[in-house]
């Protein structure tokens, strides 16, 4: 069951969406109308969370009007990790297994406890032999996924946040040429890439915790130049290796 709810799309008629986030401290809940013109934001709401998920669940529907429809749960950058590897050459139905394999000296947890999904890579970036393979823990999807139950709320899909910014700013006027995002989050930054609203490139940035210590200040000049030096890097792995023209626009 798991398994088949960590997809992009499952097909609710409602067109109204929640969209609830977990981070370590607190559950996150929208409220959108979707119609003709776009979607609109209504009510949101951020709850401390208690050892019951489902009650923080609960009283954060409850903050935003305890709306009935289906929900887009969001997994953070600290949910999951996404790894690039070989594309094995198993059939379908053996791929997570292979993937996982694959990955066995890499996982954060166990292999038991641990669940992989795949994304493909973008047909012009060089990277045919290869795709994205995205490890969760299965014992956290599990925690929020009989949370949201117990709270009553149906699961439309469980979605990667790096891949919600691309559709966030597809309409972005430097999306055909491509756009950057160096993100903060609680396991460090990491910058992720996007090209026509699809995912080309995410990398951790080693060596730098938070954004905050590389802004420019006297006796700081290292870490700003770290951090220069990281993106230039990674720029020029997205041009030389996958084929892509630098980035238009880098958002911090």
């Amino acid at each position: 069951m798991l398994k088949s709810l960590f997809a992009r799309n499952g097909g609710a008629k409602n067109n109204n969406r929640l969209g609830i986030s977990f981070d370590s401290e607190h559950v996150s809940v929208a409220y959108a109308e979707i119609d003709s013109s776009g979607v609109a934001i209504q009510r949101c709401h951020s709850e401390p969370l208690k050892e019951d998920y489902s009650a923080s669940v609960k009283q954060a529907l409850k903050q935003v009007g305890s709306p009935s429809c289906p929900a887009n749960v969001a997994l953070t950058l600290e949910d999951s990790t996404i790894h690039k590897v070989e594309k094995p050459k198993v059939p379908p139905e053996e791929l997570d297994g292979s993937i996982l394999f694959l990955l066995k000296d890499r996982l954060s947890h166990s292999v038991e406890d641990t669940m992989v999904a795949t994304i493909t890579y973008p047909k012009d970036c060089r990277h045919d032999d290869h795709m994205m393979a995205v490890e969760v823990h299965k014992s956290r999807i599990t925690q929020i996924v009989d949370a949201l139950h117990a709270a009553h709320v149906e699961i439309n899909a469980i979605d990667l946040t790096e891949l919600n910014l691309g559709d966030m700013l597809e309409d972005d006027d430097t999306m055909t040429k491509g756009l950057a995002i160096l993100m903060e989050h609680s396991r460090g930054v990491s910058l992720l890439v996007y090209r026509n609203h699809e995912l080309y490139l995410i990398r951790r940035i080693n060596g730098i915790s938070d954004l905050i210590s590389c802004l420019p200040a006297p006796g700081n000049d290292q870490m700003a130049e770290m951090l220069m030096l990281e993106i230039q890097r990674t720029f020029d792995y997205y041009d030389s290796l996958m084929g892509q023209p630098l980035p238009a626009r880098l958002y911090l």
